[in-house]
């Protein structure tokens, strides 16, 4: 899945500015580094536009990387 998405985190247009998945991941990123504790049962999924399985493997990144950088 990690390939599948890693093309999909940028706009197609300019490949600089975060897709609708590269926002979400961000947000958990930052969510995560403010208030800490764990996404688990975070049902957001930007008005169904985000599959669940997605918003899983993004929370599951989002967490990966705030632990690996003590954040």
């Amino acid at each position: 899945m990690a390939s599948r998405l890693k093309s999909q985190l940028h706009m197609e247009f300019d490949g600089s500015h975060p897709s609708l998945y590269g926002t979400y991941l961000a947000a958990c990123v930052v969510y995560l580094t403010l208030y800490g504790g764990s996404l688990e049962g975070l049902q957001y999924d930007y008005y169904g536009r985000i599959p669940s399985d997605i918003t899983q493997f993004l929370q599951g990144i989002a967490a990966e990387t705030v632990a690996a950088h003590g954040l």
